[in-house]
């Protein structure tokens, strides 16, 4: 008998969209990032609120990348 407890799993079921969706969606996210410091997956979350370093960061480039590809 063994005594391991594993944690406790979710499973997500992934939904297909069309590539003209995604580039709607992409496209509206990117936009976004312009004025919402949070969404940027390298903000800085302090006290006074998250702080947008001053580069993008690769996430981004690689997301306007994709965005470019579905156009």
């Amino acid at each position: 008998m063994t005594t391991t407890a594993f944690p406790p799993t979710v499973q997500h079921t992934s939904t297909r969209i069309l590539p003209s969706s995604a580039q709607t969606l992409l496209s509206t996210f990117l936009h976004n990032t312009t004025t919402d410091a949070s969404l940027h997956p390298n903000a800085l979350l302090t006290e006074n609120g998250p702080i947008t370093p001053s580069s993008t960061g690769l996430v981004l480039h690689n997301l306007t990348r994709l965005e470019a590809g579905l156009k």
